[in-house]
């Protein structure tokens, strides 16, 4: 018991450290996602029409847009990535708790079982203490008659 109440507290402090790692660089790729997201919307604001209508002077607008895409797409990935290893570590954590639970739950039933038998063990004991006592007292009581039966015998 004194090992899964370990294992679990080593496994909750790993895990509360996952976690808060997780909530930071998700925090950041949100804020990513939305300043790249605010970026693109003000260079179009800015260059309007002339980043759809093609090559033209401002054809540069195009190009950082466009990288500003891929840059929104994959904080967009990391953040979905990094929220699929936080559910699945967050599952497995969960695995592990039910699993130390339940052993917890057999191993706390098994003491208590080793305790009834060792209870009942110490009982038969005594009680064949009582027993072999009592026998021994007989065995005496008849050690002692017969020899007051020999020193009348012997006696005549």
């Amino acid at each position: 018991l004194k090992d899964i109440a370990g294992e679990q507290t080593e496994a909750t402090k790993v895990r509360s450290a996952e976690k808060a790692e997780f909530e930071k660089a998700a925090k950041d790729y949100k804020d990513g996602i939305t300043a790249v997201h605010d970026a693109i919307r003000v260079l179009r604001a800015y260059f309007g029409e002339a980043l759809i209508q093609g090559p033209s002077k401002e054809d540069g607008g195009n190009a950082v847009v466009g990288l500003l895409e891929v840059a929104e797409s994959d904080f967009a990935r990391l953040l979905a990535e990094a929220t699929d290893i936080e559910q699945a570590a967050q599952e497995e954590f969960e695995e592990l708790t039910g699993d130390n639970q339940r052993d917890t739950v057999v191993k706390r039933k098994d003491i208590e079982g080793k305790k009834r038998e060792i209870a009942e063990v110490e009982s038969r004991v005594s009680e064949d203490r009582d027993d072999q006592n009592q026998e021994q007292d007989e065995a005496s009581a008849v050690d002692e008659y017969i020899s007051r039966l020999r020193s009348k015998c012997v006696a005549k």
